[in-house]
């Protein structure tokens, strides 16, 4: 044990909490953007247009299927009409480019929409710490 002195460092950092560096606001935002990139990448697998003339998963066609609001990212660009528009027969990308841009954009709003829950949740754990430590 011996003689140790405890400097209080920056919220979250120190001899028993996160490594030097990394302050538990950083660690959260950091995780809800790695998150938010999941996010937008699972909302790709599992809320992909079917083919115009095909048969989606639930087993409607292709022109009578919906997006699902639980993956918010591609439900919003799907209603928004970015790079993909809505036709009689279902859902077509304008080109091979515009399915390229519309998964992009949808990764990168899936990081700012979790991105800013991180920022919110990491700036109120860090508000808690300063109080209570």
């Amino acid at each position: 044990m011996g003689n140790t002195s405890f400097t209080p460092g920056r919220a979250g950092e120190g001899q028993a909490a996160l490594p030097k560096g990394l302050s538990l606001f950083r660690f959260i935002l950091f995780s809800a953007l790695m998150l938010g990139a999941l996010y937008g990448g699972c909302g790709l697998y599992f809320n992909q247009p079917p083919p115009p003339g095909d048969i989606a998963p639930d087993g409607s066609s292709a022109a009578q299927w919906q997006p699902s609001v639980l993956w918010l990212p591609s439900w919003l660009l799907l209603h928004a009409g970015v790079f993909a528009g809505r036709g009689a027969d279902g859902y077509r990308f304008s080109s091979p480019l515009g399915l390229a841009a519309y998964s992009s954009l949808n990764v990168m709003l899936g990081i700012v929409l979790v991105g800013a829950a991180g920022w919110i949740v990491g700036e109120r754990t860090r508000q808690w710490w300063i109080r209570h430590r």
